[in-house]
């Protein structure tokens, strides 16, 4: 079509073992929201247990 986005990705803590990715995808040049998305997660430990990956607590104590 031509047309030009910028997607936008934040990671957000929801409780002490889920995690969420909320997406916005604007279309430009009018920086417009044409489309919201979010994934909520869980990672599981080898032993089958809910956790939160070291990565993502990293990026969540500087602010997403």
């Amino acid at each position: 079509s031509g047309d030009k986005f910028i997607v936008t990705l934040k990671l957000k803590k929801e409780s002490k073992v889920r995690f969420a990715f909320y997406q916005d995808i604007m279309l430009v040049p009018e920086n417009k929201v044409v489309a919201k998305g979010k994934i909520v997660g869980v990672a599981l430990n080898v032993k089958g247990r809910p956790y939160i990956p070291n990565e993502f607590l990293k990026i969540l104590e500087l602010g997403g």
